[in-house]
């Protein structure tokens, strides 16, 4: 990776400098996690539940073979369902 502007002007040349920069910026624009999960409607009755899920190697390739190369924006929560 070549030199980084930092946003003083100057430049991360080094190894360190470049880590540096870029965990600040990362770190910078990530949520920090504060343990809380937040409230989601129930998509699915109570009354529905898996009691067995096996995925193998041979159902996923399956599955994927079929899937579009590139897959819509438009389509993208529909595929859950193609499993």
């Amino acid at each position: 990776m070549g030199v980084l502007r930092k946003g003083d002007g100057t430049v991360a040349a080094t190894d360190t400098s470049k880590a540096e920069l870029l965990n600040n910026y990362f770190g910078s624009v990530c949520t920090k996690d504060d343990g809380s999960l937040p409230a989601f409607d129930k998509l699915v009755p109570e009354n529905v539940a898996f009691s067995n899920v096996t995925f193998t190697p041979e159902n996923v390739e399956r599955v994927m073979r079929k899937l579009k190369k590139v897959l819509p924006v438009d389509q993208m929560d529909s595929l859950p369902f193609c499993l």
